[in-house]
């Protein structure tokens, strides 16, 4: 299986990049190796280089335009009607506030409800805080990312007996 991600070298996409390469053949997209989904070209050359995967990981966010989720609506067009792919979204389970985190967030919660009937399928993961840099100064209990990996285990290991779609979870 080919998988790609986005933000694959820090915090949550680190662990899930970590996750995917024990056994497939995963390719990471980050600022740290010239790919930074706020730039249009680069969404286009990810988009490229990502025609050939089986699985997406769209997990960068960038805080100040809404790039996670415009990469999330492109690859989705981009396997419009595809039966055999599959978008793992990194959404969030703090979508309440005002604050481009939280809209941008809740933007792409309404995409995938929008889609959820849709091919290609998208799973919705929304974590609560998960103890990262992001997050270091934020209060409130913060689970691993382990947990996220084991939740992500359990839902691509069952994919074929359980039509799970989205999680939310956290403290």
């Amino acid at each position: 299986m080919k998988i790609a991600i986005t933000g694959h070298t820090r915090g949550i996409g680190n662990a899930i990049y970590k996750y995917f390469e024990t056994e497939h053949q995963v390719i990471g997209f980050s600022r740290y190796n010239n790919y930074n989904i706020s730039q249009d070209a680069d969404r286009k050359r990810i988009l490229e280089e990502s025609n050939d995967c089986d699985i997406f990981v769209n997990n960068a966010f960038n805080d100040y335009d809404n790039s996670q989720t415009l990469m999330l609506k492109e690859i989705f067009n981009l396997w419009h009607s595809q039966k055999d792919k599959l978008i793992i979204n990194i959404s969030s389970r703090w979508t309440k506030d005002k604050n481009n985190y939280c809209l941008n967030k809740k933007d792409q919660d309404l995409f995938y409800e929008q889609n959820i009937f849709s091919y290609p399928k998208i799973i919705n993961l929304k974590p609560g805080l998960i103890n990262t840099e992001r997050v270091l100064t934020q209060q409130g209990k913060k689970q691993e990312t382990k947990t996220l990996i084991e939740i992500l285990d359990f839902i691509l290991k069952t994919k074929n007996t359980y039509a799970i779609t989205s999680i939310t979870f956290g403290f």
